[in-house]
């Protein structure tokens, strides 16, 4: 089910998200093209430096990096697809408000409801680089 999907790596190929072992600013020698799996971590932007968090409204965006449960992230369950849930220090995964399917949606941290979401799925691309990708 990737048809109309991909607005959500073109959402975060800009953001140009990225794991990284440390909280602060990103550096090359910090950064990580993965989802972690098993100790949560930051999702850094590779432009800002700033972390994605969720902010008290429940949207997703980036801040500065403050190590907050907000703003630490791990993977969850697995589709058969391969996708990932990704699960923030609070229990809330990410995933697109709506379950909208066009550019520019809203991405927000909710409860993981399974595979039945596939809104709340993500994957490393391969092809553009260290980047998070929608199933």
């Amino acid at each position: 089910m990737r048809h109309g999907l991909k607005r959500i790596a073109l959402i975060l190929v800009a953001a140009g998200a990225m794991l990284a072992g440390t909280t602060g600013a990103a550096t090359a020698a910090t950064i990580t093209p993965s989802i972690p799996t098993s100790s949560p971590g930051p999702l850094h932007n590779a432009g800002s430096g700033l972390c994605l968090g969720i902010a008290g409204n429940h949207n997703a965006g980036q801040w500065g990096c403050t190590g907050h449960s907000d703003q630490t992230w791990h993977a969850g369950q697995t589709n058969a697809d391969g996708y990932s849930q990704l699960i923030n220090g609070n229990g809330q995964c990410l995933g697109v408000a709506g379950a909208n399917i066009y550019d520019g949606a809203q991405l927000v941290g909710t409860t993981c409801l399974g595979t039945a979401h596939p809104d709340q799925y993500w994957a490393a691309d391969p092809y553009g680089g260290p980047t998070a990708t929608n199933s």
